[in-house]
């Protein structure tokens, strides 16, 4: 297949795998109930304040908490130079109007999961042919279960991403075995038990 052929064909997958991702990604706001794991995920790290930063949930990584508080400051930092009016503290501005937070967050999930059906193709290429790549990111594009959560802010798109990365570098250390594709299979791999660590089951206050 023809390189030009290729990337028209990846592109149109990622288009699709777009618009089956944005549809409906507005669903239940404002109510912030509609999907209780993210509702919990922004909850937690917004309750934190600089003398106390006790996630007090420990059944998913505290990590994940301090990410999504951060992202959560950038957010109120950008709507309140947008706004024109004075920054308020994340748990106020959460508070009092949660749906831009829930809707930038989940734009940010649905990201994730298009570089996971690009990760894909990279990965299909790279083992197989740039057919397979360009099948597995299709499947991907199209699988009902990832299409539905990449639309929300739930931990498992992120750690689908990172597991495929993660796969890909291991590739490149049987393949090439550098130190830089060591320490990157190390780092993603990390990155990929992150969101799935409290599976495992860890009592969920202290």
């Amino acid at each position: 297949m023809r390189t030009w052929t290729t990337a028209i064909l990846l592109v149109l997958i990622l288009v699709f795998s777009a618009a089956l991702r944005l549809r409906g990604i507005g669903y239940g706001l404002p109510c912030t109930y509609s999907r209780p794991d993210e509702d919990r995920l922004l909850a937690v790290a917004a309750r934190f304040t600089p003398a106390d930063l006790n996630p007090r949930y420990f059944i998913w990584p505290s990590l994940c908490f301090y990410l999504a508080r951060g992202g959560l400051e950038a957010v109120e930092t950008l709507r309140a130079r947008l706004s024109g009016v004075a920054r308020t503290p994340v748990a106020s501005a959460l508070a009092a109007d949660p749906a831009p937070f829930y809707l930038i967050f989940r734009l940010l999930f649905c990201g994730i999961g298009l570089l996971t059906v690009l990760a894909l193709y990279r990965l299909g290429k790279g083992l197989f042919s740039p057919v397979s790549g360009l099948l597995a990111a299709l499947f991907l594009g199209a699988s009902f279960l990832h299409g539905r959560d990449s639309r929300f802010a739930m931990l498992d798109i992120p750690a689908a991403f990172f597991v495929i990365a993660s796969v890909g570098r291991s590739w490149a250390v049987l393949r090439r075995g550098r130190r830089s594709d060591y320490l990157w299979c190390g780092l993603l791999c990390g990155l990929a038990l992150a969101p799935v660590m409290g599976a495992i089951g860890f009592p969920s206050e202290l």
